[in-house]
């Protein structure tokens, strides 16, 4: 027997994006819509593959406060995903209440909420065959898994969590795959025996690392009995993405300018979503560097870059523009030196020129699969751009060391 589920958590229905700045009216509409959007993407993932179930790992939304028009949009949802017959699971987080929600008094027949504490296991049955059973607690505690016994029966057993830090060894032992939520970067840890997954939030919000980049959910093949390697579907109509430019060779402003421009051209063409939110750090050392510190330079730029209008789609947004360059040799000069600056300085040289230590100390925010390869198509940070992370934090910390040391 051969079927898929989808695996999705995070939704944060109507949440607003963070760090944007004042956005322009067109794109107002988009980006109030995108975590709808992005939901009704996911009903049309599971439609579409034809999924025996969908697994919702909480954090449907963001407390009592939720807007009826997501509430609205939600229950739409599930009734689509009804009339095909396709069932839905989910858990809440400790946050939020299924039973605060005005618009949703009463499930629609194919949606099982699971409680917090210990609740029966379900089963879906297809066509008079037992696909599965399904695992759940509501709350954001691997505690909640002490009800879940692994009862006899044929198909494949799926635990569903909303819970922050999936450990090594889950609490629990039986299941062939944790459905876990509660983590915005999606993560697949695990070798499938069993599978524990992170799918991710559906749509990005803000500029911290954990939003950016692709969102969405996760498609679960099965056959036969075994469950296979998630597959990471990109859902969110709006992407938000960091863009690191070193202005080393920069000549000036106007080559800054063009050189962001044609940067966003490409990762127009790489990006097939209806909006791009682009948060640029300049750093390195160049002549460029002048102009961008003098009174108002990297304000100005920015406000000249978004005012540039692109046909088509997706739009672009500059949302931020930090100016993390140095004057040159600085770094060099810190390096040369036999104080505190220094030393953060080469420790962070040495760790980052040292793979294997570099994901040992990310260790507790990084997956990185037995091969020791990360996979930036789910949407986590290679090891290359951890690295270069690194070196501009360090850099920037001895600039504010040397800052406060100044008479």
């Amino acid at each position: 027997m051969r079927f898929c589920f989808v695996h999705a958590a995070d939704l944060h229905l109507d949440t607003p994006f963070t760090g944007l700045g004042m956005v322009p009216p067109e794109f107002r509409p988009l980006l109030r819509d995108a975590s709808l959007i992005a939901f009704d993407n996911l009903v049309g993932l599971a439609i579409e593959r034809g999924a025996a179930f969908v697994l919702l790992a909480g954090g449907i939304y963001d407390g009592p406060e939720l807007g009826l028009r997501a509430q609205v949009r939600f229950r739409h949802g599930l009734e689509r995903l009804a009339n095909r017959g396709i069932h839905v699971f989910l858990v809440a987080s400790e946050r939020e209440q299924p039973g605060d929600w005005a618009a949703i008094r009463e499930w629609p027949p194919n949606v099982t909420w699971f409680a917090p504490g210990t609740t029966a296991p379900v089963p879906v049955v297809r066509d008079g065959q037992r696909l599965a059973t399904i695992y759940g607690a509501s709350g954001s505690s691997w505690q909640g898994t002490q009800g879940f016994d692994r009862v006899d029966a044929p198909g494949i057993h799926v635990g569903l969590l909303h819970v922050l830090g999936a450990p090594d060894e889950p609490p629990t032992a039986g299941m062939d795959y944790w459905a876990l939520g509660g983590e915005h970067a999606a993560q697949i840890l695990g070798d499938g025996s069993p599978w524990r997954v992170y799918p991710g939030t559906t749509q990005g919000r803000g500029p911290q690392p954990e939003e950016l980049g692709p969102k969405g959910a996760m498609v679960v093949p099965v056959e036969d009995g075994v469950v296979g390697p998630p597959e990471f579907v990109s859902l969110a109509p709006v992407r938000i993405l960091s863009l690191t430019l070193d202005i080393a060779g920069v000549p000036d402003l106007a080559a800054l300018r063009e050189d962001l421009l044609l940067r966003a051209a490409a990762l127009r063409a790489q990006h097939p979503v209806s909006g791009l939110i682009l948060h640029v750090a300049l750093h390195g050392d160049g002549a460029a560097r002048g102009a961008l510190l003098a009174d108002g330079g990297a304000a100005a730029l920015l406000r000249d870059l978004r005012a540039q209008r692109w046909d088509g789609s997706p739009f672009v947004w500059w949302a931020t523009l930090r100016d993390v360059t140095r004057p040159a040799g600085a770094v060099a000069a810190a390096r040369g030196r036999s104080d505190f600056a220094a030393e953060v300085l080469r420790l962070a040289e040495e760790l980052a020129a040292d793979p294997a230590r570099l994901r040992e100390v990310f260790a507790d925010r990084l997956t990185v699969p037995p091969d020791g390869a990360l996979d930036h198509s789910s949407g986590i940070p290679d090891a290359a751009d951890v690295a270069d992370l690194l070196g501009d934090a360090a850099a920037l910390a001895v600039d504010l060391l040397e800052e406060r040391d100044r008479p």
